[in-house]
């Protein structure tokens, strides 16, 4: 039974290669992400957070909020609060409300989630299942489903804790509308694959260098140069179908544990939380 589970595996690891061989990959250029939250702590466990994010786009073509000044370098500004709950050891659910200030299109995103922390040894094994309700200030509302599963361990330095992190987010979004037939999608729209590692410089002050391979997955048309061949056909330039988006993203978190009813000098914040707020 377990060389057929093996090779049922290992079969289906090759397929997905293959198929993954098939598909055009995009580079885009590296992004900069600086993070700022402040969680404050509760007696009953729970806390409220406050998060703060910048974006910036390597790429000096792309435009940022305003065309000069301080903020023409950044693409992308979100603010945020939310709260967590936790339920029992293990359990907990969070929910927060986020506006975000973009180049093209403004949005605030309403967010429910449920946490699972558990245990491989001395490792938390952490997973996650949130839905987002993302309301533009153009176009239609949209949902986004983000099932993701993380991997965090304390390691002591002295007086100092450093605590490694390695999450995997997938994103399936749903469009509040009947779908089109004719218009190609991929099962799985974007994807995160995030590595960190969170210091702690005192009880109440948390530093966390990251960097994520995000990927966007989606279809794309033929495209022509203008011209017909010989039978009068179009000549096509570029081939359309399945296109990966590769965007390399570079970001530090700083992170402040407010003294509250329920802290102590243990309290070690939730680096999956890197994942909650992130969105467009």
């Amino acid at each position: 039974m377990n060389k057929k589970l093996v090779l049922v595996l290992g079969l289906w690891f090759l397929n997905v290669a293959f198929a993954e061989a098939q598909v055009k990959k995009v580079k885009s250029d590296p992004l900069i992400w600086t993070d700022l939250q402040a969680d404050f702590y509760l007696k009953n466990k729970g806390f409220f957070f406050f998060r703060n994010q910048w974006r910036h786009n390597t790429d000096s073509d792309f435009p940022g909020l305003k065309e000069s000044g301080a903020l023409s370098k950044f693409y992308q500004v979100y603010v945020l609060a939310g709260y967590e709950q936790r339920f029992t050891e293990k359990w907990s659910g969070s929910l927060f409300a986020r506006y975000t200030f973009d180049t093209f299109n403004d949005n605030q995103i309403y967010q429910a989630a449920l946490r699972h922390n558990g245990k491989i040894g001395e490792t938390s094994f952490i997973k996650r299942l949130a839905y987002d309700y993302i309301r533009p200030e153009f176009g239609d509302s949209r949902g986004r489903i983000r099932p993701s599963v993380a991997l965090e361990r304390n390691f002591k330095l002295g007086n100092h804790t450093l605590r490694p992190h390695l999450s995997y987010e997938l994103f399936f979004y749903q469009d509040f509308k009947e779908e089109d037939p004719l218009i190609e999608t991929r099962t799985v729209d974007r994807s995160r694959l995030r590595i960190a590692a969170s210091y702690k410089v005192t009880p109440y002050l948390w530093l966390t260098p990251y960097f994520t391979k995000q990927t966007e997955y989606y279809y794309v048309l033929d495209t022509f140069t203008g011209e017909d061949d010989d039978q009068g056909n179009p000549i096509i330039k570029e081939k359309g179908g399945k296109r990966n988006r590769i965007d390399p993203i570079f970001g530090f978190d700083i992170r402040f544990i407010i003294r509250g009813k329920n802290t102590s000098d243990e309290t070690v914040p939730q680096l999956s939380s890197l994942n909650d707020a992130a969105g467009n």
